[in-house]
Parts: structure tokens; C-alpha cells; sequence
């Protein structure tokens, strides 16, 4: 449910737990239940300025999940990173899916 409401969030930026409810097909009370769990784990956020007292708007927040926690980055070392990151995740899935071409059969490829 929750992995739902984040995607949700994710996509559509800003919502109140009735929308979240109508899309996810679920009660209000559950998903205002999850969204406050989710705002005191932090990955989302109450929106200040919108609702009416009873009604909560949630975002999510914005998180870095490529930088270690302590390590503080130059701008061009987190660009770095992120390229070092992005070409060895290629790599793993160009190597994972040679391992299952299904034209490899017994190691080695048909017609060679």
C-alpha cells in the first residue's frame, strides 16, 4: 500500500488522501492512516499552504538516494557519480541479459 501511495505521489505531485483512495482503490481513513505513517518515516511531506483544516494535501520529498549519509559531494562530483552510476548499472544489465539470450544454448551461440 505504501510502495503504492509513494508511486502515486511520484507521478502525479501533490494529492489528499481521497484521491490517493479513488486511484489505489481503497477507504480514505486507510490511506490518510499510511500517508501519516509516510510523513513520519519523511519520505513525504505535508503541503503547508493547501487544505482546509480536515483536509491534507502530502508531496512527496525530494531525496537523495545515490549519496552515502555523512558524505558531502562537490556539484561536479555528484555529476561524476551519477555517470559512474548510471554506466555500471548499463553494464550489469547488458551482462545480465547476455546470460539469458535465448539464443545461447549449452555456451555457446547456434551457428557459430
Amino acid at each position: 500500500m505504501r510502495r503504492d501511495i509513494l508511486s502515486y505521489l511520484g507521478k502525479h505531485g501533490e494529492a489528499n488522501s481521497t484521491s490517493v483512495a479513488k486511484a489505489l482503490g481503497e477507504s480514505t481513513g486507510t490511506t490518510s492512516y499510511h500517508l501519516r505513517r509516510l510523513a513520519d518515516l519523511e519520505p513525504i511531506e505535508e503541503v503547508e499552504d493547501r487544505g482546509d483544516g480536515r483536509e491534507r494535501w502530502w508531496k512527496s520529498r525530494p531525496k537523495d538516494l545515490h549519496t552515502p549519509p555523512g558524505l558531502e559531494l562537490a556539484p561536479d562530483e555528484r555529476e561524476a557519480m551519477l555517470k559512474l552510476g548510471a554506466f555500471k548499472t548499463s553494464h550489469d544489465l547488458s551482462l545480465s541479459s547476455r546470460t539469458r539470450s535465448p539464443q545461447r544454448t549449452r555456451g555457446r551461440t547456434p551457428g557459430a
